[in-house]
C-alpha cells in the first residue's frame, strides 16, 4: 500500500524565483539544473520546524480522512479561481483544471510534479481530470515505460469500482483501455484507488483538427460502433459514451525522455498550466488542497505520435451490466438521451442515442449543447418536437418564461422575421409549414423552422434540417502545420447516414436500432475494410496458472481466415472465444 507522499522533490519556489536549464541526462532526475543554495543556519532550522508541522498536519488530516468517506462541500467556495490566460481558451484546447472545491475528505488526492506513486511512478505532468478523478503522466521505473495513472476521488475508491469489477470480463478486448494494475493511496483526503492505464493521445473531440481525410473520420465511427457492439453483447452499458472519452491510440512515447516531453507539451510549471492554489482567506491549501494545480496537457501536440484512424473507449467508472442498472445517469446532457434528461434510468438503447451523438459530431463538429433547454432545442430543431410525456416532464424542470416579461423580445423576434420576409420576398412556398402547425413544438414556432428550411434549402438544396447539418461544407485539419481543408458529403452518403442517425434517434427507446442493427446499415458497408480486426489475444495472459494461450492463438489464426467480406461474423467469433475464456476462468475461480 502506497503512502501519502509528504516531501515533494520538486523545488517549485526556486523554479520560480529564476530560469532554469533542463537536463537530458535520464528520466529519474527532475531536470533541474545544480546552483548554491546559501541560506543560514536559522533558515535551515525554521524550514525543519515548517516540514515538521507539515507532516504532523498530513497525519492528522489521514486519520481524519479514514473515518469520513462522504464529501461535504463547503457552503461557500475556500478557494480563489483559476486567472492568467483565457480559460475558456485553455479548456477548448482541452487544458482543463479539477475543481478545487474537491480537494476536501472524500474528495480528490493532492499531487504534486515529481511526486512518486507505489514507489515507481513519477508524477510528470497531467493528463486529464473529471468529477470523479485525475489522470497522470507518469515514468514507470520498473517497466522503464510511459503510463497514465489514474486516481479516483476517495468517496467512489471501493473494491466495487466498475473499472476494478469489469476488468475481468473487459479482458483482452482491443477497443477498450483498461487497467493493467492498481494499488491504493492513503492520503489527507483518505483511501484512493489508483488505476495504471495505457497512454493514449487526444479525444475524438478533437480529431476534426487533427485528421488529414474523411476517411480517417468514417473509421474512428466505425471502430466506436464495433466497440459499443462488442460491450454490449456482453451485457455491458458503458454510461457516458460521448467523444471525450473516446482516445487516439499512439505510437510509444517510452523513447522520449521526460524533458523532451515538457519540450513538446510545455512544461507543467509554464504559465499555460501552472496555477498557485491560495485559499481566500489566506490560509495555506495544505494538506487536503496541493499547493499548486496544473492544468491538463493539449495531447494533440503529440501529433507525430498520434494514430489517427485507430481509437479506443475510456472511463467506464460507471459502466453496469444490464441486471445492475444505476438510478440516475452521469451523462452530460449534450450526450443523454431524452429518457435520461427527464429521470429515466441508463440503458443500452440509452448507448445507442450517445452512440449517434458521437458520430453526429465526429462526422459534423455539431453537439446538442447548452444544458437540457440547449438540448431539447436541437432535438427538436433536426429531430422534430418532443412526444407528450417528455413535454410534460421539460415543463416541470423547466417553466415557460412569464407572458409579460417575454413581450419585448417576441416583438423583436417579429420584427427580425418581418425583415427576413421582406428580404427573401414571400412568392415562395411555406415549406412543410402545414404539417408544423399540426404538432406543437416546445421552443420553435412554425414561423421560425419555415426561415431555418428556407435558408438551408437556398445553401445546400436540402429542406431536412438533419439532411442540411451533413451536408454542410465542413473542415478537417489546421492544427499545428496541418493544412486545413473543406470538404463535402455526397448526396448519397447524406442521405444513407441520415437515415442511419434517424434510427439511432428514436425519442422511444425501444424503437432505436440496437448496436447490431447500427453495424448492419449500409453506411457502414461503404467503408472500405483496409485492416483486419486487431487480434485481441495477443496480449500475454494476465493468469500465469492458466495455460490456454496455443489454444487462444490457434482460434485467432483460425478467426482471421474468415473473409474479409463479412467483419461481422468475425467480431462475433472473437466475442464467442471471449465468452468463452471468461466462463473457464469463473469455472476455475
Amino acid at each position: 500500500m502506497a503512502s501519502f507522499p509528504i516531501v515533494h522533490s520538486h523545488p517549485v519556489e526556486l523554479f520560480q524565483a529564476r530560469n532554469m536549464e533542463l537536463s537530458r541526462n535520464s528520466h529519474s532526475g527532475m531536470g533541474i539544473s545544480q546552483w548554491d543554495m546559501k541560506t543560514s543556519a536559522s533558515d535551515t532550522n525554521a524550514k525543519s520546524e515548517e516540514k515538521h508541522e507539515r507532516q504532523e498536519q498530513i497525519v492528522r488530516a489521514q486519520d481524519e480522512a479514514k473515518t469520513t468517506c462522504k464529501m461535504q462541500l463547503p457552503d461557500k467556495p475556500r478557494y480563489c479561481a483559476p486567472c492568467g490566460l483565457e480559460v475558456s481558451a485553455l479548456d477548448e484546447r482541452g487544458m482543463h483544471m479539477e475543481e478545487l472545491e474537491l480537494y476536501l475528505p472524500g474528495g480528490f488526492h493532492p499531487v504534486h510534479i515529481g511526486d512518486v506513486l507505489d514507489g515507481r511512478y513519477e508524477v510528470a505532468h497531467k493528463l486529464g481530470c473529471g468529477g470523479f478523478a485525475t489522470v497522470w503522466l507518469c515514468w514507470d521505473s520498473a517497466s522503464r515505460s510511459w503510463k497514465a495513472v489514474k486516481i479516483i476521488i476517495a468517496e467512489k475508491s471501493t473494491e466495487q469500482c466498475p473499472e476494478l469489477k469489469l476488468s475481468k470480463t473487459l479482458d483482452r478486448l482491443d477497443f477498450a483501455a483498461l487497467q493493467e494494475r492498481h494499488f491504493w493511496i492513503d492520503g489527507p483526503n483518505g483511501r484512493h484507488l489508483a488505476l495504471v492505464l495505457p497512454v493514449l493521445g487526444p479525444s475524438i473531440a478533437k480529431t476534426r483538427d487533427m485528421v488529414s481525410s474523411t476517411a480517417a473520420l468514417d473509421k474512428i465511427c466505425r471502430q466506436l460502433v464495433e466497440a459499443v457492439y462488442c460491450l454490449h453483447h456482453k451485457a455491458i452499458c458503458h454510461g457516458d459514451l460521448r467523444p471525450s472519452n473516446v482516445l487516439h491510440r499512439i505510437h510509444s512515447i517510452d523513447s522520449l525522455s521526460k524533458e523532451q516531453l515538457w519540450e513538446l507539451l510545455g512544461s507543467p510549471f509554464s504559465f499555460e498550466y501552472y496555477h498557485e492554489v491560495e485559499t481566500r482567506d489566506g490560509d495555506d491549501a495544505r494538506p487536503h488542497a496541493p499547493k499548486y494545480a496544473v492544468r491538463s496537457v493539449d495531447l494533440r501536440r503529440l501529433k507525430d505520435w498520434i494514430i489517427e484512424d485507430e481509437v479506443a473507449i475510456i472511463d467506464f467508472g460507471v459502466a453496469f451490466k444490464i441486471h445492475d442498472t444505476p438510478i440516475k445517469s452521469a451523462i452530460p446532457e449534450a450526450y443523454a438521451a431524452p429518457e435520461l434528461l427527464f429521470e429515466g434510468n441508463p440503458t443500452l438503447s440509452s448507448d445507442i442515442w450517445s452512440l449517434a451523438c458521437s458520430i453526429l459530431q465526429v462526422q459534423t463538429g455539431t453537439h446538442f449543447d447548452g444544458g437540457v433547454d440547449g438540448a431539447v432545442r436541437y432535438m427538436e430543431l433536426l429531430l422534430g418536437p418532443l412526444p407528450e410525456n417528455y413535454r410534460q416532464a421539460y415543463a416541470k424542470i423547466s417553466p415557460p418564461c412569464d407572458a409579460h416579461d417575454s413581450d419585448e423580445e417576441e416583438d423583436e423576434e417579429d420584427e427580425d422575421y418581418n425583415r427576413e420576409l421582406e428580404y427573401y420576398g414571400q412568392s415562395w412556398p411555406m415549406i412543410n409549414l402545414k404539417d408544423d402547425a399540426k404538432e406543437e413544438y416546445l421552443i420553435w414556432t412554425p414561423q421560425d423552422l419555415q426561415m431555418k428550411r428556407k435558408g438551408a434549402l437556398d445553401s445546400c438544396g436540402y429542406a431536412d434540417l438533419l439532411n442540411a447539418e451533413l451536408a454542410g461544407e465542413g473542415h478537417i485539419g489546421g492544427f499545428g502545420y496541418s493544412k486545413k481543408t473543406s470538404y463535402t458529403m455526397s448526396r448519397c452518403d447524406v442521405l444513407q447516414l441520415s437515415d442511419l442517425l434517424r434510427k439511432m434517434f428514436k425519442y422511444n427507446p425501444e424503437e432505436r436500432l440496437d448496436a447490431a442493427g447500427v453495424m448492419d446499415h449500409p453506411w457502414f458497408s461503404r467503408i472500405q475494410d483496409t485492416a483486419t480486426t486487431p487480434d485481441p489475444y495477443s496480449k500475454p495472459d494476465p493468469s500465469p496458472e492458466i495455460e490456454m494461450e496455443d489454444y487462444t492463438k490457434e482460434l485467432a489464426e483460425l478467426i482471421q481466415m474468415v473473409p474479409k467480406g463479412t467483419r461481422k461474423q468475425r467480431m462475433d467469433l472473437e466475442l464467442a472465444v471471449s465468452d468463452a475464456r471468461e466462463a473457464l476462468l469463473n469455472l476455475i475461480g
